[in-house]
């Protein structure tokens, strides 16, 4: 890893960085993601809703 970031232009990329060069597109990304995860409990439940369903 270190001989290839030696040889190569890429630079280590911090957060701070990603905050003003794509600033928009971090944000709707933090958007999307937290839209996921709350999609993902929302499933959990109604999985857990359809399991005890079922068993009746």
């Amino acid at each position: 890893m270190t001989k290839f970031l030696d040889s190569a232009d890429a630079q280590p990329v911090t957060m701070e960085d990603m905050r003003h060069k794509a600033k928009a597109e971090l944000q709707r990304f933090i958007d999307i993601r937290t839209q996921v995860f709350e999609l993902m409990e929302e499933a959990d439940d109604l999985a857990k809703i359809i399991r005890l369903k079922s068993t009746d």
